[in-house]
C-alpha cells in the first residue's frame, strides 16, 4: 500500500477545506428537509465540520462519541442511531454521474491521484469529457457507509481504489485495525521480496518467484497494521501470480550490468545528471516514495531496486 500525500500539487487540506465547503449547504439543507431525532441534530449540527473533515485517525473516535451522545441516559436517548443518516449524509446522489453539482468526480479530480494506494497495480484516472463524465476511480470508504452512516461522505473516509481491490477484495470488511493510506503507507515497515525458483529466475531470464514481505523490526506496530492490509487485499498472492515478468526484467537489468546499470546510463547520457533522473529512464518508474501513484508498481519496483543494491555512483 502506498501513501496518499499531501504535496504542494495536492494539498490535502486544503482540497479537504472545498470538500467542507461545497457539502455544508447541502447537508444542513437536507438536515431541514428530512428532520432527526433531537440528539442526533443537534451532535451533527454542532460537529458538522468536525464530522466531513476529521482527520484519518479520528474518524473512529468521533463516530463513538455520536454513538455515546445518542444512547447516553435521558430524555430523548435513541436505539437506533444511524436511522435518517443516509438521507442527510447521502452517498448515492454524491456518486451519481447525474450530480451536476460537487460530487464523486469533483473529489478524485482534486486529488489527483493516479494509481490505486491499495495495490499499486492499476491506474486510477478521472477523465470528463466537455458534457459528460468518462471514468474516475472506484471510491472505497475505509469505514462501510452501512455500518458508519454518519462517515459516508467524510474526507478522509473516501478513498480513489480501483475497482478488484474496493469491490472484490475489501468490500464492507471491518478495517478498523488497517492502514488508511490518508494516513501512512507501507514504506519502510514492509518491503517487497523475493526467493528464485530456478536458476534461470535468478538471472532474470524465467520470472518463477514466490513473493513475500521484509518486516522491519524496529517498526512492529506499523508492520502489524501494514500485515492487515496484505491479507485484506491479497497482496502476496495477487503480486506473485502477476508480476513475476518484473521481478524478472528489474533482475536482469542488474545482472547484465553487474549492478552498475543506472551508472553506464549517466555515461551513455550525461545530461541526466540525478538518480531520480536516472532511475525514471531505467525502470520506467519513479525514485521518490511521494511519486509512487504516478505510474503502478512503484513500490515493488523501488523495494527490488534497494534490495538487488544498485551502484549509483561511479567508483572508478
Amino acid at each position: 500500500m502506498i501513501k496518499i500525500y499531501s504535496t504542494a500539487k495536492r494539498n490535502l487540506s486544503e482540497i479537504c477545506k472545498i470538500h467542507f465547503k461545497e457539502l455544508e449547504p447541502i447537508l444542513l439543507d437536507r438536515l431541514n428537509a428530512h428532520p432527526l431525532r433531537s440528539r442526533q441534530e443537534d451532535f451533527i449540527r454542532t460537529h458538522l465540520e468536525e464530522i466531513i473533515s476529521a482527520p484519518p485517525e479520528e474518524l473512529s473516535t468521533i463516530y463513538k462519541r455520536y454513538k455515546a451522545f445518542c444512547i447516553a441516559r435521558g430524555k430523548g436517548a435513541l436505539k437506533d442511531i444511524k436511522q435518517g443518516l443516509s438521507k442527510i449524509f447521502n452517498y448515492t446522489h454524491f456518486s451519481s454521474k447525474n450530480n451536476l453539482g460537487y460530487n464523486g468526480y469533483s473529489l478524485t479530480r482534486n486529488l489527483d491521484f493516479n494509481t490505486c494506494p491499495y495495490c499499486n497495480r492499476s491506474f486510477i484516472y478521472t477523465i470528463e469529457g466537455t458534457k459528460s463524465k468518462i471514468i474516475r476511480p472506484d471510491i472505497d470508504h475505509f469505514y462501510a457507509k452501512s455500518e458508519f452512516p454518519l462517515l459516508a461522505l467524510s474526507f478522509y473516509n473516501l478513498i480513489p481504489s480501483c475497482l478488484v481491490c474496493n469491490r472484490s477484495l475489501k468490500g464492507k470488511k471491518k478495517v478498523q485495525s488497517c492502514m488508511n493510506p490518508y494516513e501512512d503507507g507501507f514504506s519502510n515497515a514492509l518491503t517487497f521480496n523475493y526467493f528464485i525458483k530456478d536458476v534461470e529466475s535468478g538471472k532474470g531470464f524465467n520470472s518463477r518467484y514466490s513473493v513475500f514481505f521484509t518486516d522491519n523490526p524496529i517498526l512492529l506496530n506499523k508492520v502489524n497494521r501494514c500485515k492487515k492490509n496484505v491479507e485484506l487485499f491479497k497482496l502476496k498472492e495477487i503480486y506473485e501470480l502477476s508480476h513475476g515478468n518484473e521481478i524478472s526484467e528489474i533482475i536482469k537489468k542488474h545482472e547484465i550490468s553487474s549492478g552498475r546499470y543506472l551508472q553506464m546510463l549517466n555515461k551513455m547520457f550525461p545530461k541526466l545528471g540525478t538518480i531520480e533522473e536516472l532511475y525514471n529512464i531505467a525502470f520506467a518508474n519513479y525514485f521518490l516514495e511521494e511519486d509512487f501513484d504516478k505510474r503502478p508498481l512503484s513500490k515493488l519496483t523501488k523495494d527490488i531496486f534497494d534490495q538487488l543494491k544498485f551502484f549509483v555512483i561511479d567508483s572508478e
